[in-house]
């Protein structure tokens, strides 16, 4: 079954259509003629006032985070980590290798940028294990 109105049907929806769940009579067009005087009237025969809705543009709701001021706001500090080389407190943590627990969780070994390129880098989740046949 089309929820799509014919060329002789007036065709509109009922206001704010586009923001309910995907599936309902809510979306179902008017069914009148192409250009009828009056309230709106669906196959169910549900009416609504023409409110001149219908030529607006579609709601935009959820684009309120689409601005330069959200999009190039201050950033949260990042969590800071100890390193293994030097042990100090680093804000740009380098992840040198995960130590996996048989109970409860693994731990993940951090070092600061300037030690980093110096430390062997050990297993981590990214990597494969990789079984001789």
């Amino acid at each position: 079954m089309s929820t799509a109105a014919t060329a002789d049907q007036c065709g509109a929806r009922r206001p704010g259509w586009e923001r309910g769940p995907a599936i309902g009579i809510h979306r179902i067009p008017c069914v009148l003629a192409e250009h009828h005087q009056g309230d709106h009237a669906n196959a169910f025969a549900q009416q609504w006032t023409n409110t001149g809705t219908d030529t607006e543009t579609p709601d935009t709701t959820g684009d309120e985070h689409m601005t330069r001021e959200w999009l190039t706001g201050t950033l949260p500090e990042p969590t800071p980590a100890l390193c293994i080389g030097c042990e100090r407190h680093t804000r740009a943590p380098v992840v040198v290798r995960c130590i996996q627990s048989t109970s409860g969780p693994g731990t993940t070994l951090y070092a600061c940028p300037t030690c980093a390129p110096k430390l062997t880098p050990g297993p981590t989740p990214d990597h494969t294990v990789l079984r001789r046949r």
